[in-house]
């Protein structure tokens, strides 16, 4: 018999990121992007983006990865106005 996949859904996503250096990615997502911290572990720090969606800022010291120059992860936001959302990040010169 196959096993049934559990009542009641998906409460919470989080796409964990690893930082060498939390307080200056912390002031990026909250700086910058503008998102609100919704948890904060002390060495894992997680941001609403919207809705159920989240993302973790970890520090590698603590967390079950490390940091790599190279992510293997993207972090895609969709947004309704692609040209408005590229104006804003080349003016606060968000590198790619």
């Amino acid at each position: 018999m196959q096993a049934q996949r559990p009542e009641g859904g998906i409460v919470l996503a989080i796409t964990f990121q690893y930082y060498r250096d939390l307080p200056t990615a912390m002031r990026f997502y909250e700086d910058v992007l503008g998102l609100t911290l919704a948890i904060d572990q002390g060495w894992s720090k997680i941001y609403r983006i919207d809705g159920q969606a989240h993302v973790g800022l970890v520090d590698e010291t603590r967390g079950m990865q490390k940091w790599q120059e190279k992510k293997t992860v993207q972090l895609c936001l969709r947004v309704p106005d692609v040209d408005a959302w590229y104006a804003w990040a080349e003016a606060n010169k968000v590198a790619g």
